[in-house]
This record gives C-alpha cells, sequence and structure tokens, in this order.
C-alpha cells in the first residue's frame, strides 16, 4: 500500500457540463443523442425528432441549450473520465440555469457567448461565420483560452441567437 506524498495545490474549479449553481430557476430537459457523440458542456440543437432527440451544434434556429454532465455513469476503467454522451443514449440538457463550459477563445466576465455550429464548442466575443451569437447568455468568469468557466444560460426566446456573417 502507498502513501500519498504530494497535495495537488491547484485544482480545477469545475468540469465542462456540471451544473454551477442548484436552484429553483435551473430548467434541465432530457433529448436521445441522436447521430453522434456530444460532449459534455457544448450546445446542442434538435434532432431529426424535434420532441426526442439532439445533435451536436445547431445554428440560429433549434437550439436546446448546453448538455450537462452526467454524473451517475460509470468510467469504462479506473482512473479514466466519462466525458461525453454516446449515440442514442439520454441526454441532460440544461435550458435555463448556470453551467460550467470551456471556452475555447477565453472570456471575460460579461461576454457573450458565442458557439461554432459545426461543434457546440463555446466561445465568447462576436460571432464570426458558421458561429451563432447567444445574446441573453453571460460569461460569468473570465477564463483563458481553452478554460473552463461559468456561463448562465438564460432560455432560447425569439430574438436571442445572432447568426455569424
Amino acid at each position: 500500500m502507498s502513501n500519498q506524498t504530494s497535495v495537488e495545490l491547484s485544482i480545477d474549479k469545475a468540469t465542462p457540463g456540471l451544473v454551477a449553481d442548484i436552484h429553483g430557476g435551473n430548467k434541465i430537459i432530457s433529448a436521445a443523442v441522436e447521430s453522434a457523440v456530444i460532449a459534455f458542456g457544448i450546445v446542442v440543437s434538435r434532432g431529426t425528432d424535434a420532441n426526442e432527440q439532439a445533435v451536436l451544434g445547431g445554428d440560429a434556429t433549434g437550439i436546446l441549450g448546453v448538455s450537462v454532465r452526467e454524473l451517475g455513469r460509470e468510467a469504462p476503467s479506473i482512473g479514466s473520465l466519462v466525458s461525453q454522451y454516446v449515440l442514442e443514449e439520454n441526454m441532460a440538457v440544461m435550458q435555463e440555469g448556470y453551467i460550467y463550459a470551456t471556452c475555447v477563445d477565453g472570456c471575460t466576465a460579461g461576454d457573450t457567448p458565442k458557439f461554432v455550429n459545426a461543434t457546440g464548442a463555446l466561445g465568447a466575443g462576436a460571432a464570426a461565420a458558421g458561429e451563432t451569437s447567444l445574446d441573453n447568455w453571460e460569461w460569468m468568469e473570465t477564463a483563458g483560452a481553452a478554460e473552463v468557466a461559468k456561463l448562465r444560460v438564460d432560455g432560447l426566446r425569439a430574438g436571442d441567437l445572432t447568426a455569424g456573417s
């Protein structure tokens, strides 16, 4: 048996897709993964069956929300991490509330988030071609490129999404 010989002084504050605050305002639905694996903490859209399925990414129409980390699943091996949903698996999707997500290009608290249509990856700043801005959402923390920060997900009302140009 071995003893712990060191202590990690700097740990990640959270992992992508982890619900940040538990309160009555969270709105989380479920949908089946339709066509590809879906990582935790990315934007997903309605699938072929709009009431039952979800797909990776999307555009300015049909967005469902952000994929929520599944805490109850076993990892395939000791020490490995579960970081995605697989095909036909039931997935939790946050539509309102606070969640941790990776900001691919870095963000400052107060920035408007955007996502890459093809991958659902979240960033900050003005949406370019192939990206969509989530105008009513907000990054709540400052983070460097590829770091995790808290994101406020504030529903998906008409006019909340702007396609990049």
